[in-house]
């Protein structure tokens, strides 16, 4: 009885798996861009720096697609960044026993809590975006811990803090931007290699996923009816298709986004949106095009 209770409290104390190695840790995000398809955003972090007494790793952050891989897993997977896109703002640090991602801001000069493994269910955790999110499961997955937060930030993903991984759900990192949030695609260390399963646009995306100038195209007003009706936004098609429908606000925040399989039409409550003018984005992917309204609540 003496060696189990021994052995269990080995195994407690043990730190998590580490997300933040001696090695180039990088991260491929999905962001959706009002005026065109989704596309990738690269992060990696490599090389110490010290910032009031805390050793940060410097992070490196390509918004704008120079540097991608082609799309694959296998070629993302051997791909080296060429750690030529410092970030002006931002770094990451883990705690000693790896159950907290922290970014410390240059341009605010705070740090920011961005993953945390000790949260138990119930117990709400502020974004550095300022939206609160609570705790609704905390899980063992693939032998890693799993914390995941009720609320959505990006349609129908939920955010959840992984053991050596991080968060699912990101904002960007520049930190004057917090209102563009980024969902997590592949992750590497030199020891893990995660791929979220769960991302769908209309078929599986690889990791450094980048939508071509010409494969997406933007039409301003396609064939469709769309009217403000009794507290929710009615949209009727002359043909049926794969659809992704996102509402913005006029500064680009999203405030709604659902897939429709198939059908002709989609009805989406708007009765909670501020009042002000939104952009309605509908994403078809069997015609692989995007089609843009306004309208004004």
């Amino acid at each position: 009885m003496g060696l189990l209770l021994l052995a269990v409290m080995f195994v407690k104390a043990q730190p998590y798996q580490r997300c933040l190695d001696d090695g180039i840790v990088k991260w491929s995000f999905i962001r959706d861009v009002i005026d065109h398809g989704p596309g990738s955003v690269e992060m990696a972090a490599y090389g110490d720096t010290l910032i009031n007494g805390f050793l940060y790793k410097k992070l490196f952050i390509d918004y704008f697609d120079d540097h991608l891989v082609d799309e694959d897993n296998i070629n993302w997977k051997n791909y080296i960044p060429p750690l030529s896109y410092l970030s002006e703002h931002s770094y990451i640090r883990e705690s000693e026993d790896a159950s907290q991602l922290f970014i410390y801001s240059t341009f605010w000069n705070k740090e920011y809590l961005i993953s945390d493994l000790n949260l138990q269910v119930g117990e709400s955790f502020l974004t550095y975006g300022g939206t609160t999110l609570t705790v609704d499961s905390v899980y063992i997955k693939d032998g890693l811990k799993h914390v995941r937060l009720a609320c959505y930030e990006w349609g129908s993903v939920p955010v959840i803090f992984m053991e050596g991984v991080g968060p699912s759900a990101w904002y960007a990192l520049e930190m004057q931007f917090t209102s563009d949030v980024l969902l997590l695609n592949c992750f590497q260390n030199q020891t893990f290699f995660y791929k979220n399963e769960f991302l769908d646009y209309g078929g599986s995306c690889p990791c450094g996923y980048n939508t071509p100038e010409n494969d997406i195209k933007t039409v301003i007003h396609q064939a469709c009816n769309l009217q403000v009706k009794n507290e929710n936004i009615e949209i009727h098609f002359s043909l049926q298709g794969n659809r992704l429908i996102s509402i913005y606000d006029i500064g680009g925040r999203l405030h709604s986004e659902q897939k429709f399989s198939s059908g002709t039409s989609a009805i989406i409550p708007v009765a909670s949106f501020p009042k002000g003018m939104y952009l309605l984005k509908i994403t078809d992917w069997d015609k692989k095009q995007v089609d843009i309204h306004k309208f004004i609540l």
